[in-house]
């Protein structure tokens, strides 16, 4: 399943929820430090830098399968 855009105005924090992940979960599936998916938890996918975003994308993805 690809990013869709909708997705992409989604805040970080609803698309875990909404597949029940924890931040320490997405973080072990992503490989993007707690720390730093804490910062970004409420702001929209489409605000999230570079390479953290493609990494929390395919990580999303990949869970979704």
């Amino acid at each position: 399943m690809l990013f869709s855009f909708n997705k992409k105005s989604k805040t970080l924090k609803h698309l875990r929820k909404s597949q029940s992940l924890t931040i320490k979960e997405l973080s072990r599936l992503s490989g993007v430090n707690e720390s730093i998916l804490a910062k970004v938890d409420n702001r929209k996918m489409k605000t999230i830098p570079e390479p953290i975003q493609t990494k929390i994308r395919h990580a999303l993805d990949e869970r979704s399968h």
